[in-house]
This record gives C-alpha cells, sequence and structure tokens, in this order.
C-alpha cells in the first residue's frame, strides 16, 4: 500500500495493462477456421489456398477430357454437334486474385481485368509492356493515370504510335516509349517487320522485371511464350499478363497441342484468374467459332515446397486470351499503401477521382514487425521512480509490452474472419461483431460507383441510349453486355460449382453457406441435368434443394441416381413467372408464392434459367420486397441465364431500365460467362445469351449468341452470411 500511496497513478497504470492484456488473452478465439481469407493478413497464405482450389479445377479438367474424349486425341475444340462444351471450359480461372480485381480501359474491345494494381501503383518505377496497340491505348493510359511513377514500352508494326489516350496527352506521353517491332519466338531484326523476343526487347530497355504485360498479336502468342519459357526455366520476368489467345486454325485449336502448351504455361507458374471472351468479335463476324479469348493470368515467385514453387495466375478469352498476373515482389509484401471509399449521403464514393480513375488518398501501413515503437515507453518514466521502484518498473513495461504484442500479433476469430482481402480496408481494427466483410463491401460498393460512371460515358458516347444498338452489325466494338460488367469484387472464395461447359456455375462464399444448419437453394429450370445442385448439395450437408421445371419429371441423375442427395431433394413441375396461375397448364407461380409454400423466408442460393421469363419474374419479386420500403429480396445470391433475344428487353433502354432496377434492390454483378455453348452450336446468331451469378451484391449475366448470358449477382442488403459476419457471434 505504500507503493499505492506515493504512486498511484503508476499503479493504476501498471493494474490497466496487465487487465487488458489478460481482456485480450481470454477471449481470443481458438476455433478452427474455415473461412476463405483465414488469419486475413498474409498474401502467402491466400496463394497456398487458392493453389489448393486450383488442384481442384485440374482434377475438374481431367474429368471433362475423360468424358468427352476419353483421351485428349479425341477432344474436339469447337464440336459441331450437341456436345455441350468448347475449348475454353476444359481452361476455367479458377485461380482466385488475392488483391483487389478491376477492370481498366475502356469498356467494350480495350479494357481489360487488372489484379492488385493498388499495390503497383504505389511503386516509383512501375514498368508496362504493351505488344499489340491496333489505334487503342486506352488501357495503358488507365494504367498510367492510376500510377503516377510507372512508364509503358508499347510494340506494334502495324501502327507507328500509341493511340490518341496516350499521344493526346502530354503527360502520359512523356512516360510512354513506342517501337514499331513485332514479337515472336526468335530474333529477326533485319526481316519486315523486326521480330524480337521478350527477353531480347527487355535487354535493350535494362528491365529484368515487368509488371503488366499485355499481348494482342494475332496468334503469334503461342511461339511467344513458349519461347519466353524457355529463356526463363526459373521463374517469369513478369508480375502479370493480359493475353489474347487466338485458336483460330486447326493446328492452333487442336486440342493435344493447346493443352501441351497451356499445361507448359501452368508449369512455369501461371495461374488463370479471369475469362472474357472477345463477344465484339462474334457479333461482328456471325456464323465464326467462338475461338477468341481474353485471359488474364497472375504469377507469384515465392516459394512453397507443396505448390510446385512458383504461382502463377492468368485470364483466357475464347479466341482471344488474357493470361498472367504475378504476385511477386511488390505484389506478395505485406507493406503496403491503401485507401477506403467514404461514405457521403446516398452510398459510397471514392475519396478522389480523377477523370472516373480512382485516386485514393494513401494510408501508410506497417506489419506487425515493422511497427513503430510506441513513445509511451520512453516519455512518462523518471529515473527517480525507476531506481526506487525498479520490479514495479519491470512489471509495467513487462504489461504495456505484451499489450502491444497481442494488438500487433493477434489474430482474435473476429478478426481472422472479417478480413477478407489483405489489401483493402485499412484503416481502423474493425468492431468485435460486423467488421471486415462489411469493409470489403463498402470498398467494393466504392469501385462499382467508378463502374457505373463508366457505363455512363459508354451510353454517351454510342447513344444516346435510345439509338443504341444492343448487337451493332456495322462494326462497333461493343455489345449489350459490354455496359454490364461484372464489376462487384466477391468478399470470399469464388469458385465455380458443377460440370464443365453448360451446366456449371460460379458460386460467391459457399465455405460459409455450407456450415449453416438450414441451408436453403432453389433451381428454376433442370432440364435433366443436376451437376450445380448435385454439387452444392455434396458441400454443404445441411443443404436442402427445392426444384421447379415443367419440362421435366425428375431432377437429373447427378441427384436422382445418389440417395443422399435425392432424399435431400424436392421437385415439382411448376413454371417461375411473374404473375400466379395455379389452374395453367403448366401451374405458374411466383417465387415468393413458392417460398411461402416451402414457409421459407431466406433462399440461400437462387438459380434461375427459364427463357426469358426472368424478366418478368424479377420485375414481380422487386415489387412484392420492394426497397423504398427498406424491404430486402429474400436471397443471398443468384446465378441467372439471361435471355436478351427477341422481346422488348432486347432494345437497350428497355434493358437498362430492368438492370438498374435490379441495382437498386441491391443486386451487384461478381461474375459473368457467355454461353459459348449456344454460341458454337448455332453459329451465325448475335451473342444474346449470358449467364450472370447472384450474390445479393453481384449480378451474374448469361452472355451467348442471341441474347443469352449467365451473370451472378450478389445481394447486398440484408445481414446474411454473404455480407455480414453477424452469424459468427
Amino acid at each position: 500500500m505504500g507503493v499505492f500511496a506515493r504512486h498511484p497513478r503508476y499503479t493504476i497504470a501498471l493494474v490497466a495493462g496487465l487487465f487488458v492484456t489478460v481482456l485480450l488473452l481470454s477471449n481470443a478465439d481458438h476455433r478452427r477456421l474455415t473461412d476463405f481469407y483465414y488469419s486475413g493478413s498474409r498474401v502467402e497464405a491466400q496463394i497456398q489456398l487458392s493453389e489448393g482450389y486450383y488442384k481442384l479445377a485440374l482434377g475438374e479438367r481431367r474429368r471433362l477430357i475423360e468424358k468427352w474424349g476419353p483421351t485428349p486425341a479425341e477432344v474436339v475444340s469447337f464440336p459441331s454437334n450437341a456436345n455441350e462444351y468448347t475449348l475454353w471450359d476444359f481452361f476455367t480461372p479458377a485461380f482466385q486474385c488475392p488483391h483487389r480485381m478491376q477492370r481498366m480501359g475502356t469498356l467494350g474491345d480495350g479494357g481489360k481485368w487488372v489484379c492488385g494494381f493498388e499495390r503497383i501503383e504505389k511503386k516509383e518505377s512501375c514498368v508496362i509492356y504493351s505488344v499489340g496497340i491496333n489505334h487503342e491505348s486506352s488501357f495503358e493510359a488507365h494504367l498510367l493515370d492510376r500510377g503516377p511513377g510507372c512508364q509503358v514500352w508499347g510494340y506494334d508494326y502495324s501502327v507507328d504510335k500509341f493511340g490518341p489516350e496516350i499521344d493526346e496527352v502530354p503527360e502520359l506521353k512523356k512516360r510512354a516509349h513506342f517501337k514499331p517491332y513485332a514479337l515472336g519466338g526468335k530474333d529477326e531484326p533485319r526481316s519486315t517487320p523486326p521480330y524480337y523476343t521478350l527477353a531480347t526487347l527487355m535487354a535493350m530497355n535494362n528491365h529484368t522485371f515487368i509488371d503488366v504485360l499485355k499481348i494482342d498479336i494475332e496468334g503469334g502468342e503461342f511461339d511467344a511464350l513458349s519461347s519466353l519459357v524457355d529463356a526463363y526455366p526459373a521463374e517469369l520476368p513478369f508480375g502479370q499478363l493480359q493475353l489474347e489467345i487466338h485458336a483460330r486454325d486447326e493446328a492452333q485449336s487442336a486440342f493435344p497441342r493447346f493443352l501441351a502448351w497451356w499445361e507448359r504455361l501452368e508449369a512455369a507458374g501461371l495461374r488463370p484468374f479471369w475469362t472474357e471472351p472477345n463477344l465484339v468479335y462474334l457479333n461482328i463476324w456471325r456464323g465464326s467459332r467462338p475461338d477468341l479469348t481474353e485471359m488474364i493470368t497472375r504469377m507469384d515467385d515465392s516459394v512453397y515446397p507443396e505448390f510446385n514453387n512458383t504461382w502463377r495466375t492468368f485470364q483466357v478469352s475464347t479466341r482471344c486470351s488474357k493470361a498472367p498476373i504475378r504476385t511477386g515482389r511488390i505484389l506478395i509484401c505485406d507493406v503496403e499503401l491503401e485507401a477506403q471509399p467514404t461514405y457521403r449521403g446516398g452510398g459510397f464514393s471514392p475519396v478522389t477521382a480523377s477523370r472516373h480513375i480512382y485516386k485514393p488518398a494513401p494510408r501508410i501501413l506497417h506489419p506487425p514487425h515493422t511497427l513503430p515503437p510506441p513513445t509511451l515507453l520512453t516519455e512518462p518514466f523518471n529515473m527517480g521512480f525507476v531506481s526506487r521502484h525498479p520490479r514495479y518498473t519491470i512489471a509495467l513495461i513487462v504489461g504495456a509490452f505484451v499489450s502491444v504484442l497481442v494488438f500487433a500479433n493477434g489474430e482474435p476469430a473476429a478478426r481472422a474472419h472479417r478480413r477478407p482481402y489483405p489489401v483493402a480496408v485499412r484503416g481502423k481494427r474493425p468492431p468485435q461483431f460486423g467488421g471486415g466483410v462489411e469493409d470489403q463491401i463498402a470498398l467494393s460498393e466504392g469501385y462499382y460507383e467508378l463502374a457505373l460512371d463508366e457505363r455512363r460515358a459508354m451510353i454517351a458516347k454510342w447513344g444516346p441510349a435510345a439509338q443504341i444498338d444492343p448487337f451493332p452489325s456495322s462494326g462497333e466494338f461493343y455489345t449489350l453486355w459490354d455496359f454490364f460488367t461484372a464489376s462487384f469484387q466477391c468478399p470470399h472464395r469464388l469458385q465455380r460449382l458443377g460440370t464443365g461447359g453448360d451446366g456449371g456455375k460460379w458460386v460467391c462464399g459457399m465455405e460459409r453457406v455450407a456450415e449453416k444448419k438450414d441451408c436453403v437453394i432453389y433451381s428454376v429450370g433442370i432440364n435433366g441435368e443436376s451437376s450445380f445442385e448435385a454439387h452444392l448439395l455434396e458441400r454443404g450437408a445441411a443443404c436442402q434443394v427445392w426444384g421447379y421445371d415443367f419440362s421435366v419429371s425428375s431432377f437429373g441423375p447427378e441427384i436422382e441416381k445418389v440417395p443422399d442427395f435425392k432424399r435431400r431433394a424436392h421437385f415439382k413441375p411448376y413454371a417461375l413467372g411473374g404473375a400466379d396461375a395455379p389452374h395453367a397448364s403448366p401451374p405458374v407461380y411466383t417465387l415468393p408464392t413458392l417460398m411461402a409454400a416451402n414457409n421459407h423466408t431466406f433462399v440461400d442460393i437462387l438459380k434461375i434459367d427459364i427463357e426469358g421469363a426472368e424478366f418478368a419474374t424479377l420485375d414481380a419479386l422487386i415489387d412484392a420486397y420492394p426497397p423504398a420500403r427498406g424491404a430486402w429480396l429474400p436471397f443471398g445470391q443468384l446465378q441467372i441465364e439471361i435471355h436478351a433475344r427477341d422481346s422488348e428487353y432486347a432494345k437497350f433502354p428497355r434493358f437498362l431500365e430492368w438492370w438498374e432496377r435490379l441495382e437498386r434492390a441491391g443486386l451487384r454483378p461478381f461474375w459473368t460467362e457467355p454461353n459459348l455453348v449456344y454460341v458454337n452450336l448455332v453459329q451465325g446468331v448475335r451473342p444474346t445469351l449470358a449467364e450472370v451469378r447472384l450474390l445479393r451484391l453481384s449480378l451474374f449475366f448469361v452472355r451467348g449468341a442471341d441474347g443469352c448470358v449467365q451473370y451472378s449477382f450478389i445481394n447486398i442488403r440484408g445481414k446474411h452470411e454473404l455480407v455480414s459476419d453477424l452469424h459468427l457471434q
């Protein structure tokens, strides 16, 4: 008591420090972490986990080859019969970028998807290579605008300079370097045009590493990348690659040869994280095969013995494909600069903006091992007290040090589950409940606002809206689907479930849905194939599925022949529509009526493929749950196939009105996948079929010929598992 009486403030500080330490340690949750972004802070852990999922995708590829082969030599890349696949279905972008994904450049032909540019743009010397320009440089201009330390080196023998997006902007032009060279598999400097390998071009520029590499060289990518792999057997010299793949003639598209080339890229550490078919090409050249696709790839030079030492990610497109992205060097580093959108009135807006380009206000972040020493330990003490009471002083210092250590390195369960992306919102530690995922949703909403600006700019370019042709036939470089990009980022694990080819769907956060005790799935439109629904039932032991389709009498064999699945599946031969018609043939019901009949108030996953009736169906659903009255749509995510064929919705103003109504109801697109099977089988039609995956904040439309595209949507309203951490309490 003598010490307390003489030094009450120091004693209180000591007790408070020890109390905080005990409180933090006692509240630590040591449950097994099952969320995709466990621990939420290490990029290396994200890469390891994504590689594990990628190996599962390789197993799916082998099974698909056995199904349509059974050997690679017997697989036809673009079958002309009723086989429901194309070449690209064997090579899905199953590797997930562990950073922010954003489409940069103009909408339509020219823009590309980039992984983690929020890290690259902070570098003092960012290097970009662009091979294949063709008078359009919006992608390169966007990169230069975002990264003040970036420079771009461009190569294209068919033009004499960059496009006007760079050439007419002095600040960008001074950081752009152009040569009329061609990229090839070997050096031919005296040919016309001169050909150089990428290794030679890098040596000319004294470069050892490229942050972003874009290649679009009309079929020359096969030899060019093969040569590059030969030149760099240990580690490819770039971080990410946006590649357009042209599998046109039979030699390039022959399945065994393409498979061998692709697997060579994978062996070099490349992994695909996004794919985007070139629908402009399909729309202009109607009757051609869907053999042009863009792929985006990511690569990482971090070493993990169990995962082949290096990682690469790439994106592939139908004929043109974008390839690799790298997480090595700057991307693998956990010291970063990051910013977040701020809430302003009706929504989230970026902190600052320049020409519709995200310009966040940076905030310096320190990993735990680089935290600056707290000044508390050097200021408040005097040597008189220390000399008189050394034990109490040591105890106070130890208590304070342990507290700082716990704060810096501790990973309480709430934070571990709630910090999906290590490079996202880092302004402050999230609250105990409801923090991390909500931060990701807010950040993605800020980026989505930028995408809406791009949509408005594109409408102004080709419009006004009433004059826009959804599928122009006069050489315009866009289709309907380019106005509605899947720009909202799923804050959880993104995975394609179901069979490869027609039938599978992209799902957001199944690892969360699968853990529910009462998981509810609705599938409307079955058509004798239930691999998607069966995969969901397999992943979620407590899941049940309710299926509706008037054209069949049961689920497909994937469920009917598996007793455990069949007992959790419920089928009715009903149609889904905008109004109830129980006495019609077939009987038609709205989604609220079906849910009421099953005593359901919420559907975790809703899949809809009803051949054009989706427009009236979703209109009726929004009417039943009006957002103006604070009502939330009663589902977490939606996988929907949109058929913009021969109806009023095939006109741009009507489709735009319908889409914006979905957005106001809280739906955001996070993935899109054109129905290339349809385009391939019915050659000569417009790419009007798309699939959309919807997750209550994500939309997924189906792209295809004559208006069929798949989209995935996420519902950002409500407090369900995909947008909130409250269920973790």
